[in-house]
Order: structure tokens, then sequence, then C-alpha cells
């Protein structure tokens, strides 16, 4: 559960983000990949897709999240650095630069 809660920290960071700085909206709509890890630098594993969504007025977005209990780590070949082999995911994002 503390692995969530990062991710909800991760979310609630950028989301603040963006709502102060236009220009670091666009960037996180365009290239969110990139943006977030130049942003918290950390290189994601290659294999990861991340996508941002950006609510309407007459949209609501709800997303569910992944069952980290159940979900299956990535393995280390398809980590983008030996250092981060080791951690769960979302530990490694932690660790590299505290959120919020």
């Amino acid at each position: 559960m503390a692995e969530q809660t990062k991710r909800q920290e991760l979310e609630s960071y950028l989301a603040a983000r963006a709502l102060q700085d236009p220009g670091f909206r666009e960037k996180l709509l365009q290239a969110p990949k990139q943006t977030i890890e130049d942003e918290i630098r950390l290189r994601f594993p290659g294999t990861l897709e991340i996508k941002v969504h950006e609510e309407k007025l007459n949209e609501l977005h709800v997303v569910l999240p992944m069952n980290l209990e159940t979900c299956a780590e990535l393995p280390a070949a398809e980590s983008d650095s030996q250092e981060m082999a080791p951690l769960p995911f979302w530990q490694r994002i932690s660790r590299r630069k505290k959120i919020g």
C-alpha cells in the first residue's frame, strides 16, 4: 500500500505543477514520459508507457489503479540501469527525489 501512496504523491505533485506552470502542463500532455523523467530525474524502463489525460468540463476520468500486490515486477533485464533493478518501481521514484 505504501507504493500506491508514492504513486498518488507523484500524481498530485505533477497535477499541482501543471496548474502552476502552463508550459510544464503542455510538455506533460505532449511528451509525458520524457517530461516526468526530466522532472524527477529518473529513467523509466523502456517498456513503460505513460499517458496523461486532461479532464474537460463535460468529462470525468476515473483511473483504476493496478493491484500492486498481485502485479508482477518488471524483470531486472528490462530496467535501464542495474541501480534500479532490485527496488520495486515506485520505491525507485521516491528514493530519487522527494515529491511534494
